[in-house]
């Protein structure tokens, strides 16, 4: 998994405005393509962003708190939405490598 590549799609996702923060704005959302939840995350909130999930037949991936952090760089985000494809399946991608 290249975190640097993946930092760098997420801050374009987040400048273009193509990034929802937060579980209930992930729950609102329903342009969600690809969600980041960290391992920080309640189980609840994980299990809610796993029904939207599964009704949207989109991934979500799993990242340490520290991984998390790294993506972000702001602490207390637990949950993170990518709402384009082409970052979506790029930041897909960089978890393969």
């Amino acid at each position: 998994m290249n975190l640097m590549k993946i930092k760098t799609y997420v801050g374009f996702a987040t400048k273009s405005r193509s990034a929802v923060i937060g579980t209930d704005n992930i729950l609102k959302s329903k342009k969600n393509k690809l969600i980041l939840v960290s391992s920080e995350l309640s189980i609840q909130a994980l299990n809610k962003i796993q029904i939207v999930a599964n009704s949207q037949k989109i991934d979500i991936v799993k990242l340490t708190g520290t991984e998390m952090f790294s993506v972000i760089s702001k602490s207390g985000i637990k949950a993170l939405s990518i709402t384009d494809d082409n970052l979506a399946n790029a930041i897909k991608s960089c978890l393969t490598e």
